[in-house]
């Protein structure tokens, strides 16, 4: 079985986890960003009308390993081991796309495009326009300040007549 998931971001983070809970389930999470393929693999099945255990293994170093994950896709290829039967196997495996709390790269392990890290936010933006827009009108009283405080010129004399009153 395959599970895959791909974004249409171009710059992005992705993470993959396959986990064995020791009881009933295994799980797997394919995550780009903040979006995330969660599937459950139940470790009993239907065999021929009996409830038997199932392992299940992930067999991505057989199909292709890390070249099986980019910061923008990821996919897991998983084994379902099943007894031999002669007339049916119910299995159950459970997919959900789930949005985390937690972005892809603020996981250990996450693949990342090299991008990432030299885009800054829209927030960050607007705190430099900001902050530089401050700067240059605190550069700008100063300057006016001292311009109008020594100055024998006729406007310095007017504004310092009109912050007499």
């Amino acid at each position: 079985m395959t599970a895959a998931l791909q974004s249409t971001e171009k710059v992005a983070c992705s993470y993959k986890e396959f986990v064995d809970d020791q009881g009933n389930s295994q799980y797997l999470k394919l995550q780009i960003e903040d979006r995330s393929l969660f599937g459950r693999f139940i470790k009993f099945g239907m065999i021929d009308g009996r409830e038997q255990v199932v392992t299940n293994t992930q067999l991505d170093n057989i199909y292709g390993g890390k070249e099986l994950s980019k910061s923008t896709s990821d996919q897991s290829y998983i084994g379902l081991n099943i007894p031999y039967y002669t007339k049916y196997a119910l299995l159950d495996p459970d997919f959900s796309v789930l949005i985390e709390q937690d972005t892809a790269r603020d996981q250990v392990n996450s693949i990342c495009t090299n991008e990432f890290s030299k885009k800054l936010t829209n927030a960050q933006i607007a705190g430099i326009v900001i902050g530089g827009a401050v700067f240059l009108f605190i550069i700008g009283a100063v300057v006016i300040y001292f311009y109008t405080r020594n100055s024998t010129s006729p406007i310095a004399m007017k504004l310092r007549k009109m912050g007499g009153r």
